[in-house]
């Protein structure tokens, strides 16, 4: 992960993880993966945070942009 004020940039290295889980994150107002702008469905609970990666990824590196 990267991040700049109101965003951070979750690269996905895995794709065969289609619900990678994060704790310690702030609260995730929206989700998207940066190239094409496709939103991504987030589920936020006292477990951390869970991201459904849609199903077509870039298998070498895919960013989820997050905002905060």
């Amino acid at each position: 992960m990267t991040q700049k004020q109101g965003k951070i940039y979750v690269h996905v290295l895995n794709v065969e993880n289609p619900l990678p889980a994060f704790s310690g994150l702030p609260k995730v107002n929206r989700a998207r993966v940066l190239a094409s702008g496709a939103p991504v469905d987030v589920t936020q609970g006292t477990g951390g945070t869970v991201l459904r990666l849609p199903e077509k990824l870039d298998p070498s590196d895919t960013v989820i942009v997050l905002d905060r």
